[in-house]
C-alpha cells in the first residue's frame, strides 16, 4: 500500500534546509556592514577568509535545493507526473499488469519445479580439499609462505 503523503513534513523538511542559508546569509550581510562596508574595508580588518568561509559553507547548504529546483523546473517541463501522485487504492505490482508486463512468477516456479524433478537442472558444488597439500595457504602476519 502507497505511503501518504505527509505535506507537514516536507514543508518542516523544506524549512530545515533554508535556515542554515538564512543563518550563513545573515552572518555575511552583517560582516558586509563592517569595515565601511566594502570588500577592501573587510579585507583590510581581517574578516576577509571569515566572510569567504561563510559564503563557502552557504554554497554547501544551497546544493540540495539548487538540486530540488532542477529537478522542479524538470518535471514540469517534460510534464511528468511525480510517483507520489499514484491512485489511493493502486500498487507497483497493478501498474506492472496494466503495462503490459508478462511475467507470472506462479508459472517461473512451476517451470523451474519440474525441470528440478526431471533432473535437468543440477546444482554445481565445489570439491573439498581431501589432503592438507590440497588447502590453499593461509596468510599469516610476519611469516613466510613455504
Amino acid at each position: 500500500m502507497a505511503k501518504k503523503e505527509n505535506f507537514a513534513g516536507n514543508a518542516f523538511g523544506i524549512i530545515g534546509m533554508l535556515v542554515p542559508l538564512l543563518y550563513f546569509g545573515g552572518l555575511i550581510y552583517y560582516f558586509s556592514g563592517v569595515g565601511g562596508g566594502t570588500w577592501q574595508g573587510i579585507i583590510d580588518i581581517g574578516l576577509g577568509p571569515t566572510v569567504f568561509g561563510l559564503a563557502g559553507i552557504g554554497l554547501l547548504f544551497c546544493i540540495k535545493p539548487i538540486w530540488m529546483l532542477i529537478r522542479l523546473i524538470g518535471n514540469v517541463s517534460s510534464g511528468a507526473k511525480p510517483a507520489s501522485n499514484a491512485q489511493p487504492g493502486s500498487s507497483r505490482f497493478d501498474d506492472a499488469d496494466a503495462a503490459g508486463v508478462d511475467f507470472d512468477a506462479d508459472d517461473a516456479f512451476a517451470r523451474y519445479m519440474a525441470k528440478r524433478q526431471s533432473g535437468e537442472v543440477t546444482i554445481p558444488v565445489e570439491p573439498q580439499p581431501t589432503a592438507a597439500t590440497d588447502m590453499p595457504v593461509r596468510p599469516a602476519f610476519g611469516r613466510k609462505a613455504i
